[in-house]
């Protein structure tokens, strides 16, 4: 198993990310600093209970500290979605941003949400997914285009 994808250093970058120190991680899951140095060298395995109270210091699931899974998101619809497509949460955010805007009729620049989702793609699955919001992003730009040379005619 390479470095960054061990539960050790999992847990490294949760803390950093987070900003907090080894002793500060120790003392709010009151245990000692030698424990979370353990922890995140990998010579010392996790119990049940502190797997759960990491996940809920760091905002994440177990599954995402004990590497069964690369989404650190809590939220089941999230998870499934990246685990099905291959989107990162990032693009997962995108498209709900993409999808509130056409429900609040805002206009987006349909290359500029394109190239930020496909930077985003990591599995060929999700490609068909991008077909589709392509051809939705032409089609709106299309009824834009009419609407503003044309009126709202048929509407």
């Amino acid at each position: 198993m390479q470095r960054g994808n061990t539960i050790g250093s999992r847990l490294e970058g949760l803390r950093k990310r987070d900003g907090l120190t080894q002793a500060e991680v120790a003392q709010l899951l009151s245990v000692k600093r030698e424990t979370v140095v353990q922890w995140e060298s990998n010579t010392r395995d996790l119990k049940t209970i502190a797997t759960i109270k990491l996940a809920k210091l760091y905002g994440v699931t177990s599954d995402y500290i004990l590497g069964l899974t690369s989404v650190t998101a809590r939220n089941l619809s999230t998870q499934s979605i990246s685990n099905t497509t291959g989107l990162s949460e990032q693009s997962i955010e995108q498209l709900k941003i993409y999808k509130s805007g056409i429900d609040d009729e805002k206009i987006y620049n349909p290359i500029d949400f394109i190239n930020a989702l496909l930077q985003e793609v990591r599995l060929v699955s999700a490609l068909p997914i991008m077909c589709l919001l392509y051809n939705d992003i032409l089609q709106k730009s299309a009824e834009e285009v009419d609407d503003s040379l044309f009126g709202n005619r048929g509407k």
